[in-house]
């Protein structure tokens, strides 16, 4: 049977069971709505709005070409990308989701950079940021210092999925469109089409956050949650704690971290930074709504996403067990390492591993 048949008529089956289970529990799904506004008003549109303005005034003041020229050679070396991407990468890293994605796709829009490259650039670009990892993260925790670790292992998992997932020829500084044709505006003509944007992103940002809430509420009131939760626990067992934040930050970023156990253990900043790595299916939806419609594959930035996942935890789980300088010094050593093996494979045979991602 053909695979967009069979896709076509999977998507419809799982529409019509969500919305009979919505029907079913009519009341769950109001209360978890209302929960997804009450954290859209208190962390997602506070934390985010106003980087996301910002990012869009960069672009158009040509902020990122000069940002680019700054760190073009250290982060072309790494990534295989022209330095203007790492506008993207940067104000993600500042503001968190779905900045990197949204400013990614700002290049794109601009013409400074292809479809190939905006593609490459979104496996590792859409990160957390620091108001929300060391503020509701931090808070949760109650120990700032972890969190800010956390930070670190979560944005170094970033590059270090850039450097596996470069492109298989790394990209030429000139094969990137010339930024100097391109018109650059003032801050005051920036300014006013910038926030409206923002604007329009906020609300489809929030939007989705409340349908997600909702149907997590739904699963959990139809006991699916419970049962993945379950199966996490036995699948595995050093992880049981966890299972029920690990399940509901699969879907939701905000309520997998809400549901960890309270105390910096190290189990709960394993599982924390497995979910800040992965974002949840919240963001995921967040990143396809701001990239219908230009034809491009987010293949890789669902790959580079669980990839981010598992190097998180395999970077905080050293980093929390030495003492603090031996504990960062492994993380860098690992991150060395894993940019070894990703130039030597992209010269190998082998490299079709990588290229495989490239698969529209």
């Amino acid at each position: 049977m053909d695979k967009k048949l069979v896709r076509k008529y999977a998507g419809r089956s799982c529409a019509a069971a969500v919305f009979i289970a919505a029907a079913a529990f009519s009341r769950q799904v109001f209360d978890g709505a209302a929960q997804g506004v009450d954290v859209c008003l208190k962390l997602i549109v506070p934390s985010l709005f106003p980087f996301f303005a910002l990012s869009e005034i960069i672009i158009r003041c040509g902020l990122s070409e000069r940002l680019g020229k700054l760190v073009q050679r250290p982060f072309s070396f790494f990534t295989g990308l022209p330095g203007v991407c790492s506008a993207a990468f940067v104000t993600g890293a500042c503001a968190g989701y779905p900045v990197g994605a949204r400013t990614a796709l700002a290049l794109l829009d601009s013409g400074r950079i292809d479809r190939s490259q905006c593609e490459s650039l979104l496996a590792f670009c859409n990160n957390s940021g620091p108001a929300f990892i060391i503020g509701a993260v931090g808070a949760m925790l109650k120990d700032g210092g972890a969190a800010a670790l956390l930070l670190f292992t979560h944005l170094l998992a970033a590059l270090t999925v850039g450097v596996v997932l470069r492109p298989a020829q790394s990209v030429r500084r000139e094969a990137a469109p010339p930024c100097g044709d391109k018109e650059e505006a003032s801050f005051s003509q920036a300014l006013a089409p910038s926030i409206a944007s923002a604007g329009k992103i906020m609300l489809s940002v929030c939007c989705t956050v409340v349908f997600f809430s909702a149907l997590i509420s739904v699963a959990e009131a139809a006991g699916a949650v419970s049962a993945a939760s379950s199966l996490i626990s036995r699948a595995f067992p050093a992880l049981s704690g966890c299972s029920r934040a690990l399940t509901l930050g699969l879907f939701e970023l905000s309520a997998g971290i809400k549901s960890l156990p309270e105390g910096a253990s190290v189990q709960a900043l394993v599982c924390a930074s497995m979910l800040l790595g992965w974002g949840g299916l919240s963001v995921h939806a967040q990143v396809r709504n701001l990239a219908y419609g230009k034809k491009i594959s987010l293949r890789r930035f669902t790959a580079g996403k669980a990839l981010q996942s598992a190097i998180s935890a395999l970077y905080t789980l050293p980093a929390l067990s030495l003492p603090p300088f031996f504990g960062i010094s492994a993380a860098l050593a690992v991150f060395a390492i894993f940019v070894c093996f990703s130039k030597g494979l992209k010269k190998s045979k082998k490299a079709y591993i990588i290229r495989s991602f490239d698969v529209r």
